[in-house]
Parts: structure tokens; C-alpha cells; sequence
């Protein structure tokens, strides 16, 4: 069994050919099962508002996803200061 993409504008004897290409052999159009899948978005409008009380936990989460996401940022600037002031006290004699 082999799995490959196919491409929107492809015909089955397109996919035959890059199958020869890939393997050697050729592969029969009756050998071959093509599942096409259709990713679709529904848009529809929200009747309902969240509280308030659900509202700013919802900021709350964000917020700390943002920083846990930007830790890294956080503890490499407070290294740098650090790193600086202990540079400009250390070389200033």
C-alpha cells in the first residue's frame, strides 16, 4: 500500500505516472482508491454573548499563555540586564 497526494487539477493517469516513477511498476486506474478530502468552514453568527465573569477568564487565559509562550524572551532580557550591570561594575575600575 502507498499513500501520495493528489493534486486538485491531476488526472488519475498523472498519479499513474509519478506510481511508475516512485516504484517502478505501473499500477492499474482499478488498483488505485482516490479519497478526496473537502475541508469546509461554517460561518454562523453567535446569538449569545459570554458573561463577563467568562470573558476575562478567557483574557486571563491568554495572558498566560502569551507569557508561557514568551518565557524564554523574559528570562533572556533579564539575563542581558544582569549580565550588563554586572559587566559596566566589574570593568569600571
Amino acid at each position: 500500500m502507498l499513500s501520495d497526494y493528489k493534486f486538485g487539477d491531476e488526472a488519475a493517469g498523472e498519479i499513474q505516472e509519478r506510481f511508475v516513477e516512485m516504484l517502478d511498476q505501473p499500477v492499474q486506474a482499478e488498483d488505485m482508491h482516490i479519497a478526496e478530502d473537502i475541508s469546509t468552514v461554517d460561518i454562523c453568527p453567535v446569538t449569545d454573548s459570554p458573561s463577563d465573569t467568562q470573558q476575562t477568564q478567557l483574557t486571563k487565559a491568554k495572558l498566560l499563555l502569551k507569557l508561557q509562550q514568551n518565557m524564554g524572551l523574559v528570562v533572556a532580557a533579564a539575563v542581558a540586564v544582569l549580565a550588563s550591570i554586572f559587566s559596566f561594575n566589574y570593568f569600571s575600575d
